[in-house]
């Protein structure tokens, strides 16, 4: 069975992979049949070159791609593409979808851009909210307080009254006497099973 996946290359701490088609029992660095395109991981955004055409033909073939060579095949539009000439569809009309799909695309890109750009912009100006009200908030702590004259207070002490409480007496009720008897009988027989 043949597999499309990544191939590592590049050195220690900056991967760069090969895309290619090789056999899916051959481990990952090793043997393949072609390489087929290549991935950036580490570039800002990620660069992924396909052949477009090879790719096509190894998966017409029967090769399955793993999960993340899917997903960067899917995110240039190959896989909707592929699907597409699957169902049948003209050239001139996969073209006409592809270029909506492209446009759709575009659009996604663009509001995930605009979110991303808005959010950074409300935590510039929350950032900001703090350091204006500790602006405003210091000249008014500086400013001097008009103190008023207080007034004076008599206090009067009141005399000490003693109040004495009628305390009910409680009749206690006599305590029975703990038998002795069990714990006799627990040592006769610890004694007797001595013997």
């Amino acid at each position: 069975m043949v597999k499309i996946r990544l191939r590592r290359a590049g050195r220690k701490k900056l991967p760069v992979y090969q895309i290619v088609a090789a056999d899916a029992r051959a481990p990952r660095d090793g043997k393949f049949l072609e390489v087929v395109g290549h991935y950036q991981p580490t570039a800002k955004p990620h660069v992924v070159t396909l052949d477009r055409e090879r790719v096509a033909y190894w998966m017409q073939t029967g090769a399955q791609p793993t999960s993340t060579v899917r997903s960067l095949i899917q995110k240039t539009g190959l896989l909707y593409e592929l699907r597409l000439k699957k169902l049948g569809r003209s050239e001139a009309e996969v073209a006409e979808e592809m270029e909506k799909w492209q446009e759709k695309q575009a659009e996604r890109r663009q509001k995930r851009l605009n979110v991303k750009s808005r959010r950074r912009q409300l935590k510039k100006e929350a950032a900001a909210k703090p350091a204006v009200a500790e602006e405003v908030a210091a000249p008014v702590a500086a400013a001097p307080v008009a103190e008023a004259p207080v007034a004076e207070v008599e206090v009067v002490i009141a005399p000490e009254v003693q109040v004495e409480a009628a305390v009910e007496a409680v009749p206690e009720a006599p305590v029975a006497a703990a038998e002795p008897a069990p714990e006799v009988k627990a040592e006769e027989k610890e004694e007797g099973g001595e013997a």
